[in-house]
């Protein structure tokens, strides 16, 4: 009775992964998408974050599809805080989609572009 999710313990203060507008085919909505990891930083080092998985939530907030900016304010916080930063693995055909967790953030979220 394993749950694929898991979670990592951090705090704010840069969660070392760049996120980038994405939409899924027969989507109405936008999603944010992993575009990057930081080596060494917090979401590389969970080893639970890949490019391409797709934000879910922040502390439980619902945030599929919230803007960049959106989520770089819940983000951004007191440092040394903690923040809960849930992601789920982008679906390919006729497999199952383990759900990850990081805890960790900050308020450097790029935008992928310059």
């Amino acid at each position: 009775g394993e749950s694929p999710s898991s979670s990592v313990g951090a705090v704010r203060g840069g969660v070392g992964l760049r996120l980038q507008v994405i939409k899924l085919p027969g989507a109405s909505k936008t999603n944010l998408s992993v575009m990057e990891l930081v080596p060494g930083g917090p979401a590389a080092a969970s080893g639970n974050i890949k490019p391409g998985d797709i934000l879910l939530s922040i502390d439980g907030i619902d945030v599929a599809h919230n803007s960049l900016e959106e989520v770089a304010v819940l983000l951004a916080g007191p440092e040394g805080t903690p923040v809960a930063v849930k992601f789920v693995r982008r679906p390919s055909p006729g497999v199952a989609s383990p759900s990850a967790s990081v805890a960790s953030a900050g308020p450097r979220l790029g935008a992928g572009e310059g």
